[in-house]
């Protein structure tokens, strides 16, 4: 039986270190390049990022010529042109035609100069909107990473309690068991440590919970297991500062991605109107071309040799008077000839006047100006926004900070009291229930002054978020 029993633990020892193997320990730096390079949301800003650039090459590629090569085959039947003689026939004609041409914008309202320069702002546009993704992504990862230190910590306090509980327990036991003490008195042990082992569970759900949430951040496997870091020391307010509101609002103004690029989607949208107004004026290009026809009609004379034609004869004597006239065949020119033969070219330039366009210039500007002016209020709602956000954030740490200063002298109390109650059951002065009474407010004052000291890290670091800093813990 022992040999069986030291099998078994053995066997236990061995799963429980693969298990601890297993489990990958992630600090906060590993969490935030994990969620970089698989967060949904920023592969789908990449792309658009890339869809910019391409527009800019195109752009680019519009001041270029363009150039084009045609080519057609004709059929008819019937009583048609040959666009090689420029002659009607009345028999099946096959024709084909070649050309080569190329256009050059000389000038269209700016309008491909306007669009390459709005190419450009909105490549820098998308940049910044990636790094505004960016610095959301870290506020939601903090919250999620704090809510776990959270739920671990007031894990540790329960199972502390759960320890003094058990240690109670046991010596009220062992006082009942040599007549002591009366075993009704175990009865409020043993509800103590149910509702300690209860308080555990729901803890324990709650880190699972925390889990759940940074996983779904991360975009990681839910089924994955993994165990992060704590960066936090023991007192936080020794290591954080707050800086005044005016302070880091200037900061985030001048530094926060989404406020410079609210300025640059601005400028977009100015170049936007010109680029609508472009359809207001001429458009000159230059053009020029070179192409061949072929046609299975085309023929040329060919002479064979001569024949004696009677053209007259001799008053006098009767006599017939010949001459010799060529001979003459007609043969189709092969296409080979007929290419370089047909051979045209042209040059010139095109001027295109707007009279009337249905308004369709108008109307596109007014949509222009009219994303203009969103794009205006949009800036205007962000620094609204961020002035507003960084005033609540400042408050909240503020607040925070003092809950905690608050927490900390009521956990002092409570663990005071607490001793004190345990000396006073100890010389028979109170009750089990009233030591336990003692013990679940110690464990309150502790769990708020947990939650307190998070809040403050999370509402400091927000601080730092806005102000355009990156949020570590070093």
């Amino acid at each position: 039986m022992r040999y069986i029993k030291k099998s078994i633990s053995f066997v236990f020892l061995i799963f429980l270190s693969f298990s601890v193997n297993a489990q990958e320990i992630w600090d906060w730096n590993k969490c935030l390049e994990y969620a970089y390079q698989n967060n949904l949301q920023l592969k789908s800003d990449a792309i658009n990022i890339a869809l910019s650039e391409l527009q800019l090459k195109q752009d680019r590629l519009n001041l270029t010529p363009f150039v084009q090569a045609d080519a057609g085959y004709t059929y008819a039947v019937g009583r048609t042109v040959d666009m090689s003689t420029y002659q009607y026939v009345t028999k099946p004609v096959n024709t084909g035609n070649m050309q080569v041409s190329l256009n050059q914008p000389i000038f269209q309202g700016l309008k491909n100069l306007n669009s390459l320069k709005k190419s450009k702002i909105d490549i820098q546009a998308s940049q910044l909107d990636n790094e505004t993704l960016k610095m959301n992504i870290q506020l939601q990862l903090l919250n999620a990473y704090l809510n776990i230190l959270n739920a671990q910590e007031q894990v540790l306090q329960a199972k502390e309690q759960l320890s003094r509980s058990q240690e109670q327990y046991q010596y009220n036991k062992n006082l009942a068991n040599a007549g002591a003490l009366a075993e009704r008195v175990l009865v409020d042990n043993e509800a103590q440590l149910a509702s300690d082992e209860y308080a555990i569970i729901q803890l324990d759900q709650q880190v699972q919970l925390a889990y759940m949430a940074l996983k779904t951040i991360l975009q990681l496997d839910l089924s994955k297991d993994i165990q992060i870091e704590n960066p936090i020391g023991e007192n936080p307010l020794n290591s954080l500062e707050l800086e005044s509101v005016e302070t880091i609002y200037q900061s985030a103004s001048n530094t926060r991605p989404d406020v410079i690029g609210a300025d640059i989607k601005i400028k977009s949208s100015e170049l936007g109107v010109k680029i609508a107004k472009s359809a207001y004026y001429p458009q000159l290009s230059f053009f020029s071309a070179i192409g061949t026809n072929l046609s299975d009609q085309f023929t040329e004379a060919n002479v064979s040799g001569s024949e004696e034609t009677p053209i007259g004869f001799i008053k006098s004597s009767g006599e017939t008077v010949y001459t010799l006239y060529p001979t003459t065949d007609y043969l189709s020119v092969p296409f080979g000839k007929q290419f370089n033969n047909n051979m045209s070219y042209a040059i010139g330039l095109n001027l295109s006047i707007p009279i009337y366009n249905r308004r369709a210039g108008y109307l596109s500007t007014q949509r222009a100006r009219l994303a203009l002016e969103q794009s205006k209020l949009n800036g205007e709602n962000i620094n609204y926004s961020l002035m507003n956000d960084i005033r609540s954030a400042h408050l909240k740490a503020v607040t925070s900070e003092q809950n905690y200063l608050a927490a900390q002298k009521n956990v002092n109390a409570s663990q005071k009291s607490y001793e004190f109650a345990q000396d006073r059951l100890t010389n028979g002065a109170i009750s089990q229930l009233e030591l336990n009474l003692a013990q679940n407010n110690l464990l309150i004052a502790q769990s708020r002054m947990t939650q307190a000291k998070y809040e403050y890290i999370f509402n400091s670091k927000v601080l730092d978020f806005y102000s355009g800093k990156s949020i570590d813990f070093n």
